[in-house]
C-alpha cells in the first residue's frame, strides 16, 4: 500500500487504512461507540461552542454554533465526518497550483503543518491571515476573500489562452 499524508496524525499512514486516535473507528461494535459518544458529549451546545471558540479564537454567536450542528443533526452526518478524519486526506488528489490560505494563529491545526505541506509541495502557494485562527473563511472573510480572488485572476488569462 503507498502511504499517504494523514491530516489528524501530520504523518504518513497506509492508504485505506485508518490512521490516529480515530483508527477505533474501523471497528463497528467501538465506532458505534465513538458515534454515541460524538452525539452526547461533543455535539452539545455549550461543548461545541467552548471547540468552535478554540477555531475562531473568539467566542461564537448562537447562530454560528446552530450553523455547525444543524447539519450535524441529521442522520448519518456525524458518523461520516468521524469516518473521514479516521481516514485522512488524500493529498495526492490535489491539483498541481493549489493555494493555502492558513491562519497565522490556527491552534487546531498549528502553522508548521502549512509550512511542511508547503515543504512537501513546492508548487503550492501558502498565503497567511495573520489574525486569524483555524476558520479564516469565515472570521476574517474580506482578508481570506481578497487572497482567493488574487489567485483566481492570476490564472484566468491562462485558461483563456488554453493553458492550463
Amino acid at each position: 500500500m503507498r502511504p499517504r499524508w494523514c491530516w489528524w496524525t501530520g504523518s504518513r499512514a497506509e492508504a485505506g487504512g485508518a490512521a490516529g486516535p480515530l483508527a477505533i473507528l474501523a471497528v463497528p461494535p467501538l465506532s458505534r461507540v465513538v458515534e454515541h459518544f460524538a452525539y452526547r458529549r461533543l455535539l452539545a451546545p455549550d461543548r461545541f461552542a467552548a471547540s468552535l471558540a478554540s477555531a475562531y479564537g473568539r467566542p461564537p454567536s448562537a447562530e454560528e454554533v446552530e450553523g455547525y450542528l444543524r447539519p450535524l443533526r441529521i442522520a448519518g452526518t456525524t458518523p461520516a465526518v468521524l469516518r473521514y478524519g479516521a481516514h485522512g486526506a488524500r493529498v495526492e488528489r490535489l491539483p498541481r497550483e493549489v493555494l493555502l490560505i492558513w491562519g497565522r494563529q490556527d491552534r487546531w491545526v498549528p502553522p508548521a503543518v502549512a509550512e511542511r505541506f508547503r515543504a512537501r509541495h513546492p508548487e503550492a502557494r501558502l498565503a497567511w491571515i495573520e489574525e486569524a485562527g483555524h476558520n479564516p473563511m469565515e472570521t476574517h472573510p474580506r482578508a481570506f476573500h481578497d487572497l482567493l480572488l488574487a489567485f483566481l485572476r492570476e490564472r484566468i488569462p491562462r485558461a483563456a489562452d488554453g493553458e492550463r
